[in-house]
Formats: structure tokens, C-alpha cells, sequence
């Protein structure tokens, strides 16, 4: 076993709501719709998840993510309807005072592409932005979804 890395999850734990928006290519804003999430702690606190619900275009999604620790750094397992398509997504990166960022890598299109997730906490507003990076397109912002706790 390893010691974990001391991440207070805290400052997420609750319910949240806002709006999220959506690009598909950089530039080109594809949807802005309302978001709910709420994180929990389990194992003790030293794991986050997150569960939420939200619309893309009118389409529904939900979505899940489970947070971890390790001496590593931070570890996230992402799944929901629409962006991943039920697949598992993998990021692992640091942790610090406000918040996370990890990465990931995907195969599409046959190429290999970038997917990098923050998640911050600061004076009461939640922000998570995904950004994407592909063979021939520079990091774009493809998610942001800003919350006020509910």
C-alpha cells in the first residue's frame, strides 16, 4: 500500500447548480444549458463522487465521476451519455489548494488526442473546465460549466 496524497475534498461536498456550455470544435459554442451536481465524500472522506444531470442541445446527460488519491497524485474516473459514450475515462494529475487538473489521452479519428480537466473551488463558485487537444487543433476549452451551490 501507499500513503495518499492529503486532498481536501471538502470545499466540493454538496449540491451545485449552474450552466454548462458545450463546443464541439474551438470556437463554435454548440450548447449552453442548465447543469445540476452534487459531490460526496465516501471511503471516509478520502474519495469524491460526483453525479450529475444536465442537457446538451435539449439532448439529456448524466454523468458520473469518481475522485481519488494516492501518492501519485489525483486520479478520476469519468463516465456520462454524451461525451464519453459510456465509456471510462482515465485522467490522473495534481492536486492543489483550490482545486485539480488531470489528463487524459483518447484515440479519434485514428489519432491520439489531449482531454485535460480542472476542477476549482474559490468564494463560493464551483468551475470545472475540460479542455481538448487534437493532432492538428490546438487546446480548445470544450466544457465549461460554472456552478453557485444550491
Amino acid at each position: 500500500m501507499t500513503s495518499r496524497e492529503e486532498i481536501d475534498f471538502e470545499p466540493f461536498v454538496g449540491r451545485w447548480r449552474g450552466s454548462w456550455r458545450t463546443w464541439i470544435e474551438p470556437d463554435a459554442l454548440h450548447s449552453d444549458s442548465p447543469i445540476e451536481t452534487e459531490f460526496r465524500t465516501i471511503l471516509g472522506g478520502k474519495d469524491l463522487v460526483q453525479e450529475y444531470t444536465a442537457e446538451i442541445a435539449g439532448e439529456s446527460v448524466e454523468g458520473f465521476a469518481l475522485i481519488g488519491s494516492s501518492q501519485e497524485g489525483v486520479t478520476v474516473a469519468w463516465v456520462d451519455t454524451w461525451h464519453t459514450s459510456g465509456l471510462v475515462m482515465v485522467s490522473r494529475g495534481s492536486a492543489a489548494p483550490s482545486g485539480m487538473r488531470v489528463t487524459t489521452s483518447y484515440g479519434a479519428e485514428g489519432e491520439s488526442w489531449t482531454w485535460t480537466s480542472e476542477f476549482t473551488v474559490s468564494d463560493g463558485r464551483l468551475v470545472i473546465r475540460h479542455y481538448n487537444e487534437g493532432p492538428s487543433i490546438p487546446r480548445y476549452l470544450g466544457v465549461e460549466a460554472v456552478f453557485e451551490r444550491a
